[in-house]
């Protein structure tokens, strides 16, 4: 049952207008979080930040088609910008459901577990995917919610400016 209400919820919240959110976020410190990944390490963000990298934070679920086609696109982009440190963030599903599905997609990014959707909730991750990227400052740089193909090259495009900052 509470599932299929959280499920309702982010459906319902799907259509709460995308562009006042996000130009609400740009430029906002990052809200600090803490998590455990799949492997069960303990995750900072604070400490991550720490390490003058940037950080591109992915939220997603097991059922959301579109996390599905964006999922390998930024696997495949963190390969290209060793600089950020990329995370998949699961919101709020159980530890063997997230395993299967990492396992079956053969992704290689770290996953952060969201357990009770209060990463999700500091990041307005109302509907997925959501992405954020975090420059070395702390500071959200881009976040946008859901993903059609082409999405990745404003990902790049903001990738690239944050290569060009941190030389």
């Amino acid at each position: 049952m509470r599932s299929l209400l959280c499920t309702l919820l982010l459906v319902g919240l799907s259509f709460t207008n995308e562009e006042v959110l996000d130009k609400k976020a740009l430029d906002a410190k990052a809200p600090g979080f803490y998590s455990t990944t799949l492997g069960g390490q303990s995750f900072y963000l604070s400490d991550e930040l720490s390490k003058d990298r940037s950080v591109f934070l992915s939220f997603f679920a097991t059922w959301c088609a579109p996390c599905l086609k964006e999922i390998p696109v930024i696997d495949s982009l963190k390969n290209l910008y060793p600089g950020t440190d990329f995370y998949l963030v699961n919101v709020s599903e159980k530890y063997e459901k997230v395993k299967k599905f990492t396992e079956s997609m053969n992704i290689s990014m770290p996953i952060l577990m969201d357990k009770y959707g209060q990463v999700a909730e500091k990041y307005e991750a109302l509907s997925l995917p959501r992405s954020v990227i975090i420059d070395v400052n702390g500071n959200i740089v881009y976040n946008h919610t859901g993903y059609a193909p082409g999405d990745e090259k404003e990902f790049i495009k903001v990738l690239n400016t944050l290569r060009k900052d941190e030389d």
